[in-house]
């Protein structure tokens, strides 16, 4: 397993968090009482927070002065349980553990989770990890405990079952002309909020316009039985608008590289305690790419 990052949940950029989207899974989690865990020495429980903003010690601060957020991930290629905790109005992750230990519990077993140690391919503010040795393959029900002092924080959410995309291929290449293209899934999902996470597209004189975090409205997917969805491409190039910065005029697109994503989420209970804000969720995500000429 690589330590690159899989998928992270947005964690709201004004709000504080991890201010990133859901793009990569962060690094990678392991197990172990103390110093670095048993996944290879990926991460570590005495690794430092690398703060984009004033860094705090949780033995500093009340459980009500952090907001906690708590995440089960698969993104088709491995399943991870994420947790970081924020004081607010910051950019990142801000508070980092310190005499009090966090673990992730999963069918009776709980292992310490750590920071990762290569941060070099993540962003800062990295949330604390766990990586499952397999990926899930049906729903699972973890359990995320902040224990400080004689408490107990205990949190609980449960990863929706597995699906994937089985056609198109991903980087499938359609004609602007194409009425809509034709997504199917391996079981009806019909809960599943599709967007458009990134549009790469270029104007007639081949200038490079780029879009990213903005997502379709909802009207560009449509689905009858959650199971074969169509993405109104097409549509979605007319709606949008690109001006060129010297002429003002709108550019006429020539092609588009896009980046669907497909989420289906589950709610989680949250302990209580926590400062407002604080999220749990399990989040199962998939991703194509395709382009239009």
């Amino acid at each position: 397993m690589t330590d690159t990052a899989i998928v992270r949940p947005v964690a709201g950029l004004a709000l504080g968090a991890c201010a990133l989207a859901i793009l990569a899974l962060a690094g990678c989690g392991g197990g172990g009482e103390s110093g670095t865990v048993n996944d290879h020495g990926r991460t570590s429980t005495t690794q430092h927070l690398e703060c984009l903003s004033t860094c705090y010690e949780s033995d500093t601060l009340a459980t009500g002065g952090m907001v906690a957020d708590f995440y089960i991930v698969d993104d088709g290629t491995r399943t991870q349980a994420q947790a970081g905790f924020h004081t607010g109005l910051t950019l990142g992750y801000n508070v980092e553990l310190e005499g009090d230990t966090l673990y992730f519990v999963r069918d009776g077993m709980a292992t310490q989770m750590g920071l990762p140690v290569d941060t070099s391919a993540i962003f800062p503010a990295s949330p604390y990890l766990f990586d499952f040795a397999q990926r899930a393959t049906a729903a699972v029900t973890g359990r995320f405990e902040l224990r400080r002092a004689a408490q107990v924080y205990a949190s609980s959410v449960t990863l929706p079952a597995p699906f994937n995309i089985t056609s198109p291929r991903d980087g499938s290449v359609y004609s602007k002309a194409s009425n809509a293209v034709d997504i199917q899934l391996d079981s009806a999902r019909p809960e599943a909020a599709w967007a458009v996470v990134h549009a790469d597209c270029r104007d007639t004189g081949d200038q490079l316009w780029v879009q990213a975090g903005g997502n379709a409205p909802s009207s560009m997917f449509t689905s009858a039985d959650g199971r074969s969805v169509q993405f109104h491409a097409a549509d979605y190039m007319a709606s949008l608008q690109f001006t060129d910065t010297t002429t003002g005029a709108v550019a006429s697109l020539k092609s588009c590289n896009f980046t669907l994503q497909a989420t289906v989420t589950n709610g989680g209970t949250m302990a209580d305690g926590f400062r407002a804000g604080s999220s749990i969720s399990g989040l199962q995500m998939r991703t194509l790419k395709i382009s239009l000429r």
